[in-house]
Formats: structure tokens, sequence, C-alpha cells
């Protein structure tokens, strides 16, 4: 990237970051509570929708242990509304970004 950002910016020292953010609702829970509605309001109900929230647990558990695990710089949790999970990656990014010394 460097060439690039050379180019783009050449007045200018220029460096690029990677920060990594996982964003996910507060619990598996809610998360679970999410899938349901959004399959049922699909049509599915009994034995069918049971089997795709079985399989949806199971990667989201999956999805959370890997997220936890996997040195992110940042998890964000929130409600599940994007304007908060907007303002919390705004505020993690600020934090990343801010020159300690």
């Amino acid at each position: 990237f460097e060439p690039a950002l050379s180019a783009a910016f050449p007045e200018k020292k220029t460096e690029l970051r990677i920060v990594t953010v996982w964003v996910s609702m507060q619990s598996l829970d809610a998360i679970m509570q999410r899938n349901r509605q959004r399959l049922e309001s699909q049509g599915l109900e009994g034995e069918l929708l049971t089997d795709q929230l079985k399989a949806l647990r199971s990667q989201v558990t999956s999805d959370m242990e890997w997220a936890l695990t996997n040195g992110l710089d940042f998890t964000v949790l929130n409600d599940g509304t994007t304007a908060k999970a907007t303002d919390e990656v705004l505020k993690a990014s600020r934090y990343c970004f801010e020159d300690p010394f």
C-alpha cells in the first residue's frame, strides 16, 4: 500500500494501520431471538424452524469463540442498532489512532 499512499499524498508521510473490530449483539440469546424473528417472518415454523435455529446456534457459538480468541483489536457489543454500533466503532478507532505520548 505504500506506493499508493505516497502517490495519493506526496506531501505527507503516511502509513496504513489495519484495525480489526468484531461487532455483535450483547448476548447469544439476543442473537438467537433476532434470528428466530427473521426466520419466522420468512414463514419457517415447527421442526424446520427448530432445525435452522439449532444450526445457527452452533455457528454463532463457533463464530463468537473465534472472535474472542483470535486477537481482534476491539469487540463491540451492542443492542443491535446500527447507529450505536457505528458510534462504538468510531470511539474505538479514535482510541486506536491516538498518540499516547
